[in-house]
């Protein structure tokens, strides 16, 4: 028989916000991912380990429990608004301070199941925003402050057999 799979629901909205990322912050949510999600579940048959077992524990014999494995479902929906997140650079006193950006709603959902994987990603909209401290003349003085704008961005993504 099969038994049903835990359930790990995560519902996580979080108001206006600031937050400062680093480039190792990105690194190691990869590293998080890959352990968690993805690339160290093996799907391993029930009879196979059985064998297994055995041959690894011939001096000691245990039972075998079948809730050793148990599925894990995975429902993640965070929710951010009005977030603002400082692109965290070195900087001396004598450069532009660090660009930012402005996200006026940022979605997340994954639903991981033990045959699939369903991810979505909303972004809406996004504003980048950089700044120098170069000396220009007065007509050129609106250059200072640099804008780039992301209107939206959907992502959605489903794996079968995760």
């Amino acid at each position: 028989t099969t038994l049903e799979p835990d359930l790990c629901k995560v519902d996580l909205e979080v108001g206006p916000s600031v937050v400062f990322l680093y480039g190792t912050l990105i690194r190691n949510f990869m590293h998080v991912k890959e352990n968690l999600f993805g690339e160290d579940q093996k799907y391993t048959p029930m009879e196979d380990y059985e064998i297994v077992h055995k041959n690894e524990n011939s001096k000691e014999e245990t039972a075998f429990d079948v809730r050793d494995f148990r599925p894990l479902d995975v429902i993640l929906d965070i929710t951010v608004h009005d977030l603002q997140a400082n692109l965290v650079k070195y900087c001396t006193p004598t450069d532009p301070p660090c660009p930012y950006l402005c996200v006026e709603k940022l979605v997340f959902e994954m639903d991981k199941t033990y045959r699939e994987t369903r991810l979505q990603l909303l972004l809406s909209p996004v504003l980048l925003t950089s700044s120098d401290l170069l000396e220009r003349d007065s007509k050129e003085d609106h250059l200072k402050q640099g804008n780039l704008l992301l209107t939206g961005l959907q992502f959605r993504g489903h794996a079968m057999f995760s």
